[in-house]
């Protein structure tokens, strides 16, 4: 009877720590909006029904702070979606089996300590640019990952705030303002002052612009894309980026005429598109017959993880350094000394600004789909409650036959869902007898 007691303490002792572990409390702690959207159900093969707007209107929020318990990661098989979507959490929630993207999911304070964090072992980073291969020192296969980002470290919250955005915003604003009040007071000093600011905070934008898409990829239009909010509240979203666009072109416009009257020549800008899109074709074309062993790399031999990391920052530092090359030769020889600044300024400028275009291109086109959807979805319920009576939902709204739209559930439905209980409630109880 000892032995077995014994038996049954040292099995406890081992055991109830692992039962302890793996109940892990977590918060929701969506980066992006007050709630996470919860699933009742899972395709890790589909990931594309994410995005359909009738599946989407039927998840759960789950507002920010409500405790979860984690009980397995589910990876996503899909290939076309952003890393930091990759990974699905199965969650208890309200007495519910739920799954939201572990990307939502925060650590509790209340797990006791020496808790562990299973989430911690997964890579969710935005923008993460990773090699493999084999390692020649140990044999094995190795992985080196560029560009990672933790979101819910300091850096992460503060790309992820709304005061960063707001902050660039300020910047255009502030510099489009000063240059307008310059061009209507023709002093050649306060032109000087204002041109000076310009380029300062144009220049200042432009780096916050390029840290800020470098770091988060495809998450960096989350404040008006449809994954993660509604078409209104997307399209509403996009208005403040459309203004920024609409700054930075209108501020480098202000920029080349307030510059024209202090250098007392005039200074004209498509040569500066022009030369920026033959540096791009150059680069490319140039970086195609670059020997690899100028970046530190061997096609013979096996190479570490130390030199491809060396490869990429070698990349890097050529392209900046050769970018701004033909920009700079013009404007030097037509403007001078002051001139290789301006085509420094200018080339980075435009790929800044070229870049965020493209992103307001892409965020539109995103929009557009998916009010298209809705439109279609609408027009079939439409189409279907006038042919054969009744309603019919789409997501969170009910099509009536005569074309009207209620977010609360008809009378009608709700005395047939009551009718049908009633007749099966009635069947279960036949059946017992």
């Amino acid at each position: 009877m000892k032995k077995k007691c014994c038996a049954l303490l040292v099995c406890a002792f081992f055991v109830l720590p692992l039962f302890r572990l793996s109940a892990q409390i977590y918060e929701i702690d969506c980066l992006v909006k007050d709630y996470a959207e919860a699933y009742d159900e899972l395709n890790t093969d589909d990931y594309m029904k994410k995005n359909d707007v009738g599946y989407k209107d039927k998840s759960v929020w789950i507002p920010n702070g409500t405790e979860v318990t984690l009980k397995q990661v589910i990876k996503n098989k899909a290939y076309n979606l952003p890393n930091h979507l990759r990974y699905n959490a199965e969650i208890g929630y309200d007495g519910k089996t739920m799954y939201v993207f572990a990307w939502n999911l925060k650590f509790s304070d209340k797990n006791p300590e020496g808790t562990a964090d299973p989430l911690k072992e997964y890579d969710m980073s935005p923008n993460p640019i990773t090699f493999t291969g084999e390692d020649p020192e140990t044999g094995g296969e190795y992985k080196y990952n560029y560009n990672m980002l933790d979101v819910r470290s300091a850096e992460g919250r503060m790309l992820l705030s709304r005061a960063y955005l707001i902050a660039v915003l300020v910047l255009l604003l502030s510099a489009a303002v000063l240059q307008f009040i310059a061009s209507r007071i023709v002093k050649q000093g306060f032109t000087y002052l204002t041109a000076v600011f310009a380029v300062f905070a144009l220049a200042a934008a432009i780096l916050m612009e390029g840290y800020y898409l470098i770091r988060l990829g495809p998450l960096s239009i989350w404040f008006c894309d449809v994954q993660y909010f509604t078409v209104g509240q997307a399209v509403r979203n996009s208005i403040p980026f459309v203004f920024t666009i609409f700054l930075q072109v209108f501020s480098i416009i202000l920029f080349r005429n307030n510059l024209s009257v202090f250098m007392e020549r005039k200074l004209t800008l498509k040569p500066s598109v022009i030369l920026f899109f033959f540096s791009l074709i150059a680069i490319f074309f140039a970086g195609l017959r670059i020997p690899s062993e100028a970046l530190g790399i061997s096609e013979e031999t096996l190479n570490t993880p130390g030199q491809y990391a060396a490869a990429v920052q070698k990349m890097f530092l050529f392209i900046a350094v050769a970018l701004p090359v033909p920009a700079m030769l013009f404007y030097g020889i037509k403007h001078k000394f002051m001139g290789l600044f301006v085509g420094i300024f200018l080339t980075f400028y435009w790929l800044g600004t070229i870049t965020a275009i493209g992103l307001l291109a892409y965020a539109v086109i995103r929009i557009f789909i998916a009010i298209m959807c809705q439109v279609i979805m609408y027009i079939g319920a439409f189409i279907y409650a006038s042919r054969f009576g009744g309603f019919m939902q789409i997501g969170s709204f009910w099509v009536g036959p005569d074309g009207s739209t209620s977010r609360e559930k008809p009378a009608e439905v709700k005395a047939e869902e009551a009718r049908r209980a009633y007749l099966e409630k009635k069947a279960q109880n036949n059946r017992k007898n």
